[in-house]
């Protein structure tokens, strides 16, 4: 039997990337998905869940069980808004969802995609707020992973949901496929996380804290011949 995964936050930049992966990784055995808003052209085999909100009563009525691991790939940028408005999204549903995903699935494995130099202490509020929720999901029943990349280079035909960024990402598209090769402790792309939290779905493999960039992109060459290719 093939691994049973649950990917949250699909379509974002990280989300696209790991949903590539899991649709073609032999692998892959079942996908859900929960999202907020639908995704066309889905293959008709993976289950969907679609919510306005992540409540804890919307959750709580969705029958989550069977998974072996979540990807936790939802987010938001932090540009605009306070730290009590980053912190509502950021650690507050997460954690709701973890504490879903908990009570469906004893046993299983939580990835969760924070960030570079994430600290519950860091003088920077978006890395700050990162670390608490590293921490929340510490105290909970779960096997947690807390994935930290660096500067994630869209892969595979990935495209940002935010204008500003697709733009960023083409403009610099040459200096970054240098900096993915030279700077491998602060660079990696969408293939490359998605191939990491694939072999750390696996409950063979030893479950880290903690998964620093280079750790990643170790973590993603595990697979090379994965249909999508080399990550790298």
């Amino acid at each position: 039997m093939g691994l049973k995964i649950l990917l949250v936050g699909a379509r974002g930049l990280v989300g696209q990337g790991a949903l590539k992966i899991a649709q073609h990784s032999p692998l892959v055995d079942h996908l859900g998905l929960l999202l907020r808003h639908p995704i066309p052209a889905l293959d008709p085999q993976v289950q969907v869940w679609t919510l306005p909100q992540f409540s804890p009563d919307a959750l709580a009525a969705l029958d989550l069980s069977g998974f072996d691991a979540c990807w936790y790939c939802a987010g938001t940028l932090p540009l605009g808004q306070t730290e009590a408005q980053y912190k509502a999204v950021t650690v507050d549903i997460t954690l709701q969802v973890a504490q879903a995903f908990a009570a469906a699935n004893p046993g299983a494995r939580f990835l969760y995609i924070s960030g570079w130099g994430a600290h519950a202490k860091s003088r920077l509020m978006p890395l700050r707020v990162k670390g608490w929720v590293e921490e929340a999901l510490r105290a909970l029943p779960l096997a947690v992973c807390c994935l930290r990349p660096g500067v994630v280079i869209p892969a595979q035909g990935v495209r940002s949901m935010y204008p500003f960024r697709r733009v960023a990402y083409q403009l610099a598209g040459p200096i970054l496929s240098v900096a993915a090769v030279l700077l491998k402790s602060q660079f990696t792309t969408t293939t490359a996380l998605a191939q990491a939290l694939l072999h750390l779905s696996d409950p063979d493999q030893v479950l880290p804290p903690v998964l620093e960039n280079r750790a990643i992109n170790d973590c993603g060459k595990i697979n090379p011949s994965h249909p999508l290719g080399d990550p790298q």
